[in-house]
């Protein structure tokens, strides 16, 4: 008779635990398929969301961190593109200072794998080298990654986003390296897939970036 009913117990037991594995698994189902299923379009956002998404053209730049950034260095993780150059007066600091205090704000909220690459390129390669590139954007983060090439390299993927780059000189010697270039500064925010998925405006906000990044991320799979 004892031994009947530790055997009732176990199987009543073995039950429970079976629905609520069951009940687990049929939740976490619905919610990924609800987190897959997310309308881009609803979430409010300051800056502004592209659907479709855009792909990029293929492209090969020159990394801080060594060897080329290409497309395929785009796809697995989320990213923010920014175009600029290291002799920027205003602008470029701005900017990078405002990435910084997002990303800084993100380390304490978001899971590091889903932090994302912070990749300053260059829009005037003639002075800017890689050695140069690297030292400038982690004077603001060590994490961020610079890239240049030569102008006709980047020139496809400035256009394929809309930014513009001129460069005007501040002298009448047209060898002289004093110049100033004066370009947009958008934020473009790459997906995994490599495609862009949204663009900030500038002037950036640290506290805005923070909130419209995490906004995005943490609803779409």
């Amino acid at each position: 008779m004892t031994t009947q009913k530790s055997n009732t117990k176990v199987l009543i037991f073995t039950l429970v635990a079976m629905t609520a594995v069951l009940a687990f698994g049929l939740y976490f189902g619905v919610w990924h398929h609800q987190k897959q299923a997310v309308d881009i379009k609803s979430l409010k956002i300051n800056g502004t969301l592209l659907q479709p998404t855009k792909a990029l053209p293929d492209f090969k730049l020159e990394s801080s961190l060594g060897g080329s950034l290409t497309q395929e260095n785009l796809k697995g993780h989320w990213s923010i593109l920014f175009f600029g150059f290291s002799n920027c007066g205003y602008v470029c600091p701005t900017t990078m200072s405002a990435l910084n205090k997002m990303y800084k704000s993100l380390q304490t909220t978001l899971p590091t794998q889903d932090l994302p690459q912070i990749i300053m390129i260059s829009v005037d390669p003639d002075r800017d080298s890689v050695a140069r590139m690297k030292s400038y954007v982690e004077s603001f983060n060590p994490h961020f990654i610079g890239a240049r090439a030569p102008m006709e390299a980047v020139m496809p993927l400035e256009q394929a986003l809309g930014v513009v780059a001129v460069k005007m000189e501040a002298s009448q010697n047209k060898n002289s390296n004093n110049y100033v270039v004066n370009h947009s500064a958008e934020l473009f925010l790459v997906d995994k897939t490599g495609n862009v998925l949204a663009y900030f405006p500038y002037p950036p906000d640290a506290t805005s970036l923070a909130h419209d990044y995490t906004t995005i991320v943490t609803a779409l799979p």
